[in-house]
């Protein structure tokens, strides 16, 4: 019965976002950014990246265990765009692109601010 609902809960969580592996060697790519993107470990911001930057974390030191990794996507005003890529070693666990920075905006110029976007990971290293 508990292995049915760990499997049902996994399956849920996929569902709304949230997906689990288990982890070896992570790190996160931020790209196509406006206006901000964050990485979260556990809760703690470990990465911000602004406006036309391209960034990289390693996220080997900081993942221990069962662990969350959330990528944040902040607007001010007007339109935003966004681009990350997950990777397990070398591969690529997740990745998406929203909107295209200087040229258009994510889901046809969403003018939301704020936390516009969030994507929830939980990876066991």
């Amino acid at each position: 019965m508990k292995k049915t609902a760990v499997l049902a809960t996994i399956a849920l969580l996929s569902a709304f976002g949230v997906r689990s592996a288990a982890a070896a060697d992570w790190s996160v790519r931020l790209f196509n950014i406006d206006d901000s993107m964050q990485v979260l470990v556990n809760g703690k911001l470990i990465r911000t990246c602004g406006l036309g930057q391209t960034c990289a974390q390693n996220l080997n030191s900081m993942v221990s265990g069962e662990n969350t990794i959330v990528i944040r996507v902040r607007n001010g005003i007007r339109g935003f765009t966004y681009g990350y890529t997950l990777l397990k070693g070398t591969q690529v666990y997740h990745q998406d692109v929203c909107g295209w920075n200087d040229i258009a905006g994510c889901d046809q110029a969403e003018l939301a601010s704020g936390v516009v976007r969030e994507f929830t990971f939980v990876v066991r290293r």
